[in-house]
């Protein structure tokens, strides 16, 4: 690298505090900020008490809340009513203040970081305005979200001007062909950093008691995670006889309706735990791990939970398939509504007593599906792109 300082930018467009979303960003631009890069963050909602960010900001990164930009009133409309809206566009101050620091920074990289497939358009908007390069990482796509008439040209252009598109799954992937009916041919797939540092699964040590204890992970957000099929399913009379106690752990916009939903049907076995970055806690008290969601990217905690020897029961939505292969090292619904999971669970409960050596099936396979380092991977080639971009510039750019 030559003495220039390269900046990076990057765009964060998950709403909240952190997430699952957020991991292969920030651990790939940790490793280049070590290598000298120099980082600039834009988030739209910024916990700097977290430690990825304090880590980042050690090394030299500067992080801006753009929440900070907005007057109080129009922040807490904004959060309340817009986080999870992929139409949404900023405010024009926002663009104006964020247009003259990316142009005085004259990044090498800008990465654009989605909690979906295309929620990062006013982004895309500033680079080609700035004529600066960008990647888009793309964290889930939904089947029934099709883009408006009016935005397609325009995010059509997003996609095939990007230096490269990065999916998590390659379902996530073709669901946006699908979308924008196009091959989108500077594009592959990535995985996400796992948290779940083990060379192999952890001990079985479970009491002795029959109780089957089952760990629902994810963010308090129905519409994606479906934690309400879950409830609903446990509602049911065979379900309630059973020895089964259920743990939901996270938080989100729909915490208070999970729980009332949770007390209407009179669900004694379920308890919310809220939200923990301790993972191995999770699954050495837990030997399964059941995910209703509607959609999905590739779930972190599907990877951590096989990782760790425990069995997933998933529905068949974004990458659950090319990692849980149905009835062999997991189960999987065929969609994500109450009669398909309950057919999974039941299939899973029947077997229960062979949890121990499916799960040890899935830690094997995991292994092999994700590489072991996936934030260094992906440094490597943010790494590579800029180096390319270098090479094509004069030196007194």
């Amino acid at each position: 690298m030559n003495s220039k300082t390269k900046n990076i930018v990057v765009f964060s467009s998950c709403p909240e505090l952190w997430g699952g979303s957020e991991e292969l960003w920030s651990q790939s631009v940790e490793i280049l900020a070590k290598r000298g890069y120099k980082v600039h963050i834009f988030k739209l909602s910024v916990d700097f008490g977290h430690p990825q960010i304090k880590r980042l900001i050690a090394l030299g990164s500067k992080i801006t809340d753009l929440n900070e930009y907005l007057p109080s009133i129009m922040r807490r409309v904004w959060n309340r009513f817009l986080p999870h809206n992929p139409y949404r566009t900023l405010p024009f101050y926002i663009k104006r203040v964020l247009a003259k620091q990316v142009k005085s920074l004259q990044p090498e990289l800008f990465i654009i970081s989605q909690g979906a497939n295309f929620d990062g358009l006013p982004f895309v908007q500033l680079c080609d305005l700035e004529s600066i390069p960008y990647v888009i990482i793309s964290q889930k796509a939904i089947k029934y979200l099709y883009p408006n008439d009016w935005a397609r040209k325009f995010m059509k252009e997003m996609w095939q001007n990007s230096k490269r598109n990065y999916f998590v799954s390659h379902d996530n992937l073709k669901i946006t062909q699908d979308q924008f009916g196009l091959k989108l041919e500077n594009s592959e797939v990535v995985h996400n950093p796992f948290l779940t540092k083990v060379d192999e699964p952890l001990k079985w040590n479970f009491p002795d008691d029959d109780t089957i204890r089952i760990a629902c992970v994810g963010r308090y957000y129905i519409l994606d995670k479906g934690q309400d099929i879950l409830l609903n399913v446990l509602a049911e009379e065979k379900w309630r006889r059973r020895n089964v106690q259920v743990s939901f752990y996270g938080r989100g916009v729909n915490e208070d309706g999970l729980k009332d939903l949770a007390n209407y049907h009179g669900l004694d076995n379920v308890t919310f735990r809220g939200h923990t970055s301790d993972v191995l806690s999770i699954w050495q008290e837990h030997q399964a791990l059941v995910l209703p969601a509607r959609n999905e990217g590739l779930p972190l905690v599907v990877v951590e939970a096989m990782m760790c020897g425990r069995i997933p029961i998933v529905t068949d939505v974004g990458g659950n398939t090319e990692v849980v292969e149905d009835n062999v090292n997991g189960f999987v619904a065929g969609c994500a509504d109450e009669n398909s999971f309950d057919e999974a669970l039941e299939r899973a409960w029947e077997r229960r007593n062979e949890w121990h050596e499916i799960g040890k099936l899935g830690a094997q396979h995991v292994r092999k599906f994700v590489s072991e380092d996936p934030a260094e991977v992906f440094a490597g080639k943010l790494e590579e792109i800029i180096n390319t971009q270098a090479d094509k510039q004069p030196e007194n750019k």
